[in-house]
């Protein structure tokens, strides 16, 4: 059986500096691909425990190794537990570190209402829980000073180590800064072996928690062409956009030599940026971005489908229109997509289109959705993938507190121009197509090009379930186009993204507020 090998690297959060030192290599951890460590960590300088684990956290956030941030340990398994216990050990000093877990406010027992960081899950207060993990020693958490009764702040962050058996370290709810000499980090890296069969079947293979790709065609480019040398990497990175941006500004995002990201928001395009959004994409709050590379391997002439689902933090899943709660579906989830070489995205060029809004220039990515349940768009090269985006026209960004948000005419308004300025995109990669003699039977393009030029009549007359309809002979035609080799290009692929976003747009964004209207 062929095997597609993909290596994914995870980037969380933003880089800052507070000084710690390391005592060993991180150590690989088996049972997830993460990877652990323990640093020297004092708390000398804080007046409290509290105080203490928060700059920890943040000393384990300023972390990075092989591409990705660190965090505090969390640990939710005894695979977990014994990975960080090994980094415990190689630390060799028998002393009681940080991890990731505290106590929300609000308790009426010393066991409630400990969680992890990161949403990473509730940690019991028992050890015999059913359905979480827990490592505590011997009468923890115990809240000791404290009114165990009534919490009141004394013990409410994690540690391990205080006590240890058989040289496993045990949790210990920790109030006195100075029983923590150290602080346990997890990276979280990781490398797997994807079977390229699960790729192709209707689940997809998973590149994150955010984001799933199904493969439905691909050509094989290795050696025996039959995919068995494929390669598929993947980096993921994850970042809040910058306030005040959306709407203003675009987000320049360039990787730096060191596999970490460098973020800027401009008024003006930067050459050397590898991805742009432009102004009208914008964070959720946090965006999910991740870059795949291919070899041995291309997609067809199926697109590839992209699933994500909203980062932690995001409102808003894409969904049906509710004739009771009108949420305006300008703030849903979408899926935004590049390919590696923004030079081959037409959205690069947009400046050069006559009349088009400045919200829609200066960006070199496409929102490609084209479905709902997850969100759901599509792509056809190895790409730049982009999750957490909500489309925005104003200044003031994704929404972040009221879900009822009542549909706004003027978004409606700009909704058409977005799906205008689609629509002609895909008139652009009809007539490259046409000059790279991609098309075998000339009648398909002018038939495709008439079909896509009367939705955009359609729209601008305000007509428009007549474009809806004129979208769908477009993509029913393209089904039956024949296509040419064009070496570099996947034009049936394209098309079928650009196509199937824009009657997503002109159906589910257009038509169906008229419905409720």
């Amino acid at each position: 059986m062929s095997t597609l090998r993909a290596a994914f690297v995870a980037l969380v959060g933003t880089a800052f500096m507070i000084p710690g030192v390391a005592l060993a290599e991180p150590l690989r951890c088996d049972d997830n691909g993460h990877h652990y460590e323990v640093i020297d960590f004092s708390c000398d300088s804080y007046h409290d425990a509290a105080a203490c684990w928060d700059a920890a956290l943040t000393e384990a956030r300023s972390r990075s190794y092989a591409g990705a941030f660190g965090k505090l340990a969390t640990i939710t398994s005894p695979a977990e537990q014994q990975c960080v216990a090994d980094a415990w050990s190689a630390w060799n000093k028998n002393k009681e570190v940080w991890i990731g877990g505290f106590q929300e406010p609000g308790a009426l027992e010393v066991g409630d209402n400990w969680v992890w960081i990161d949403g990473d899950g509730d940690i019991p207060g028992i050890n015999t829980d059913p359905d979480d993990y827990a490592n505590w020693g011997a009468n923890e958490p115990n809240d000791v000073n404290s009114n165990p009764h009534i919490e009141d702040g004394g013990e409410d962050h994690l540690g391990l180590g205080l006590t240890a058996v058989s040289g496993d370290p045990k949790w210990n709810d920790e109030g006195a800064e100075g029983n923590i000499f150290g602080a346990a980090i997890e990276y979280e890296t990781s490398t797997e072996i994807v079977d390229i069969d699960e790729c192709l079947d209707s689940e997809g293979c998973p590149l994150n928690d955010q984001l799933n790709i199904i493969y439905e065609d691909v050509v094989c480019l290795d050696t025996n062409e039959d995919c068995s040398d494929a390669t598929l990497s993947a980096k993921s990175w994850q970042f809040l956009d910058p306030p005040g941006r959306c709407g203003t500004q675009l987000l320049s995002i360039t990787e730096l030599p060191d596999g970490n990201l460098m973020v800027e928001a401009r008024d003006q395009p930067d050459p050397n940026a590898d991805t742009t959004l432009p102004r009208h994409l914008c964070g959720h709050p946090n965006i999910v971005l991740t870059k795949t590379d291919v070899l041995g391997f291309k997609i067809g002439d199926t697109a590839a489908i992209i699933e994500t689902d909203p980062p932690p933090g995001n409102n808003y899943e894409c969904g049906p229109l509710d004739l009771v709660d009108r949420i305006d579906n300008t703030v849903w989830d979408v899926t935004a997509y590049q390919t590696s070489d923004k030079d081959q995205m037409v959205e690069t060029s947009a400046t050069t289109m006559n009349g088009i809004d400045p919200l829609f220039a200066d960006g070199t990515v496409l929102e490609s959705e084209f479905g709902c349940s997850s969100s759901r768009g599509k792509g056809f090269r190895d790409s730049w993938y982009f999750s957490g985006l909500c489309i925005a026209f104003g200044g003031e960004g994704c929404p972040t507190a009221d879900p009822d948000l009542i549909l706004n005419p003027l978004n409606f308004d700009k909704m058409n121009q977005f799906l205008i300025y689609k629509l002609r995109r895909t008139i652009e990669v009809l007539d490259e197509a046409k000059r790279n003699h991609a098309f075998r039977r000339w009648n398909d393009y002018w038939y495709l090009r008439k079909q896509v030029s009367q939705a955009i009549k359609m729209t601008r007359k305000g007509n428009y379930r007549a474009a809806f309809a004129k979208i769908k002979n477009a993509q029913r035609r393209l089904a039956r186009t024949r296509f040419r080799d064009v070496p570099d290009e996947r034009y049936p692929a394209e098309l079928d993204t650009r196509l199937s976003n824009a009657a997503f747009t002109s159906k589910e964004r257009i038509v169906q507020y008229l419905s409720l209207h």
